[in-house]
């Protein structure tokens, strides 16, 4: 209780997609397989020691092969969550309630810092939109970046959230320039 030193509020686990789990499940069976395959003809006799061995390199390759289908499901995947923002979600009515929520983890992250520093400027930008400006800095209100983090779920710091009438709209990942975040809340609404 004497320490009153914060410790660092890192990023909340990424979730992995089942279906990238599976492949590496899979992946990880074949290259048991090819292993027990290699040792065992060294124990057999020659002609069952050489189809042992192809049965192992098969093996082998095919788990190779499910390695490389789980790297391309996982970057496919985080393609599409840092891509969302390009497309809007929903039309958004002239007369609404528009907040746009930066969640910054200032406290380690470089980027975070320069985004809550352009937080003023993306105020005076946003204001005649209608789009109020929340910073939810880790520094400031622990609870509630993790919780937003979580809910939001924010991979990568800083990460921008726009909301209207409580619905969201879109993600809006990683750092920009105030007149940056200003053509891409614009074209949200």
């Amino acid at each position: 209780m004497g320490n009153t030193a914060e410790s660092p509020t890192r990023p909340p686990d990424s979730p992995i997609h089942l279906e990238v789990k599976i492949t590496l499940y899979i992946a990880l069976g074949l290259t048991g397989i090819a292993l027990v395959c290699f040792g065992l003809s060294y124990y057999l006799n020659k002609n069952l020691a050489k189809t042992c061995q192809k049965c192992g390199g098969i093996a082998l390759i095919l788990g190779s092969l499910a390695l490389l289908i789980a790297v391309i499901l996982n970057l496919c995947a985080k393609s599409k969550a840092s891509i969302e923002y390009l497309s809007p979600i929903k039309t958004v009515p002239k007369t609404s309630n528009k907040k746009l929520i930066i969640i910054s983890a200032d406290s380690w992250c470089k980027f975070s810092e320069k985004m809550s520093d352009e937080v003023s400027t993306l105020q005076s930008l946003l204001e005649p939109m209608g789009v109020e400006v929340v910073l939810v800095s880790d520094k400031k209100d622990k609870d509630k970046f993790q919780k937003l983090s979580a809910q939001h779920s924010a991979q990568g710091f800083p990460h921008s959230v726009l909301l209207v009438d409580e619905t969201k709209i879109a993600d809006i990942p990683g750092y920009m320039t105030a007149s940056k975040m200003k053509e891409i809340v614009s074209s949200k609404l």
